[in-house]
């Protein structure tokens, strides 16, 4: 690896300071398309409070 890193430059080649907030909710099972279905501009009004048991 230090081979590479020295040989060509290392990506990314430039860092974007951009933070989003990421919750688990639950366990889906793998492989549940169900999961992300839709885009986010899609997603309820009320998200992700309507997701609370």
């Amino acid at each position: 690896m230090a081979q590479y890193r020295e040989a060509s430059p290392a990506y990314p080649t430039e860092v974007i300071d951009e933070f989003a907030t990421l919750t688990f909710i639950r366990d889906a099972g793998e492989n549940n398309d169900s999961v992300i279905d839709c885009p986010a501009s899609e997603l309820p009004a009320d998200f992700p409070a309507n997701l609370k048991n």
